[in-house]
């Protein structure tokens, strides 16, 4: 007879195991709310696969995913990507999250990274979004792909997907819940503000660069649901 300690045990991993799901990928332009974003699903599949949430649990579920044609996404588990909509595999059976914000905010939340955190991590930031230039570009022209992202990931089909704005995130805190079946609970929401370190002159720069894009996404709805099935 099975002591009531194993039965316990038994009966805890059977449920873990009954629980299994599809992973989710969180994409994004970079800078706009991912790793907030992925995050907040990380503790929810957490809590929801294994009863806990926190930053141990949660290195269980969250991990990155730069490559999607190449890297195995395994079952409960929340991917950050800043990989483009076309190298999403026609294979994949999860739900897609993409977030999205002003292309301008964007470029100039890396130039505050170049302050804080230097070469190295500009040099992986530029090869995760498969940059098409350098960085003393950035203010000259989209060498980032920002509208590549926006456009791909906003019109996938063949996917479930959401994609939103940053800006309108908390408003769909509940369109979030919905569509990946479960509770999501986002951080307390902060303005978003520019690097105090960054010039006026540079800012002005990106902003006129950026201007015809920046305009487009706000002309986006805040909230897009694609459906697999749907056409």
């Amino acid at each position: 007879m099975k002591k009531p300690s194993e039965t316990g045990s038994m009966t805890s991993l059977t449920s873990i195991l009954l629980k299994l799901e599809a992973p989710i990928i969180v994409s994004s332009m970079g800078r706009s709310g991912s790793t907030l974003c992925t995050n907040a699903i990380a503790d929810a599949v957490a809590k929801r696969s294994f009863g806990v949430k926190g930053r141990w649990a949660r290195k269980i579920t969250r991990a990155e995913a730069w490559d999607l044609t190449e890297d195995r996404l395994a079952a409960n588990k929340v991917y950050k990507t800043h990989a483009l909509a076309s190298e999403l595999p026609s294979s994949f059976s999860g739900r897609v999250v993409f977030v999205f914000g002003l292309a301008s905010d964007a470029a100039l939340s890396v130039v505050s990274c170049k302050h804080r955190y230097g070469d190295a991590w500009i040099r992986e930031h530029f090869r995760h979004l498969r940059a098409i230039g350098s960085f003393e570009e950035l203010g000259e022209r989209d060498v980032l792909r920002f509208e590549e992202q926006v456009d791909g990931w906003s019109t996938l089909t063949g996917h479930d997907i959401l994609a939103l704005r940053f800006d309108s995130l908390w408003d769909n805190a509940g369109t979030l819940s919905e569509f990946l079946g479960f509770d999501i609970v986002l951080p307390e929401k902060r303005a978003r503000t520019v690097d105090k370190a960054i010039d006026q002159a540079t800012i002005a720069e990106f902003r006129a660069t950026y201007d015809a894009l920046d305009r487009k996404i706000m002309a986006m709805p805040g909230c897009i649901l694609r459906r697999k099935h749907n056409h």
